[in-house]
């Protein structure tokens, strides 16, 4: 029988088995509501682009982030909707950055390309969120916690993802850059001059397919080890995990 898992369960894996049990029967849903409208509104922008090879108007952009946010508000209730303004208040400041600096019709942008890898008798599924057509085509992603360029590299589904797409573009090289949105929809960080981004060869994709098998691996004969780190201390089930 086939099992299926998406990147972001192995991912977990990678960083803690014992976490990974934990959670087995749980949605997991790694993108924050800011991350998610933010994502959505950047989908809406680029297939309009690609339909009609024109750049869409900012009033249309401040339009989607409203459909999304408001959408559910009972404008009675005050409190609601004041955080509900300062949500769309957030993802407007992210997405004017966006907007100026990422979005292009010189490059076509598309979006939520679906990944399927299959290894070791386990279905992964998983969905890479831009992908733009450059001579060296470039993964792009939002999230909404901090990375370095070492943090890519290290991510087995960033290079998973990087691996499945070189794979498949039949390119030599691909890149992946992430987009950072941080507190109330800001952009940049104290220190850091630029969005992380790395770039992979085949060999070096070669080298995550071989990890992405031996985790596969440990899943499958049930590894359930704990992985003692500083994030321990925030983790929910730390008084049911023992050394």
């Amino acid at each position: 029988m086939t099992q299926s898992l998406t990147l972001h369960q192995i991912k977990l894996f990678s960083q803690c088995p014992r976490l990974f049990k934990f959670l087995e029967n749980k949605t997991i849903t790694p993108e924050s509501q800011i991350v998610s409208i933010s994502i959505k509104v950047a989908q809406r922008a680029c297939l309009y682009t690609i339909e009609t090879e024109k750049r869409v108007d900012w009033k249309k952009i401040i339009e989607y982030i409203d459909s999304y946010v408001f959408a559910t508000v009972d404008f009675r209730n005050q409190e609601a909707f004041q955080a509900a303004r300062r949500m769309a208040e957030s993802i407007l400041y992210f997405m004017s950055y966006w907007y100026h600096n990422i979005y292009s019709i010189n490059s076509l942008i598309y979006s939520n390309l679906p990944i399927h890898i299959q290894q070791h008798g386990v279905s992964i599924e998983d969905f890479a969120q831009f992908v733009s057509s450059e001579s060296i085509p470039q993964i792009i992603e939002f999230g909404d916690v901090h990375k370095d360029t070492l943090d890519l590299y290290n991510d087995i589904r960033v290079r998973s993802i990087m691996s499945y797409l070189q794979k498949k573009l039949d390119t030599k090289k691909i890149k992946y850059t992430y987009y950072y949105i941080g507190p109330y929809g800001g952009h940049t960080i104290v220190g850091r001059s630029s969005d992380p981004m790395i770039e992979c060869t085949k060999i070096e994709n070669d080298r995550a397919d071989i990890m992405l098998g031996q985790i596969i691996t440990s899943i499958r004969i049930g590894a359930t080890y704990p992985s003692p780190t500083t994030s321990c201390n925030q983790c929910a089930f730390r008084r049911r995990c023992t050394i």
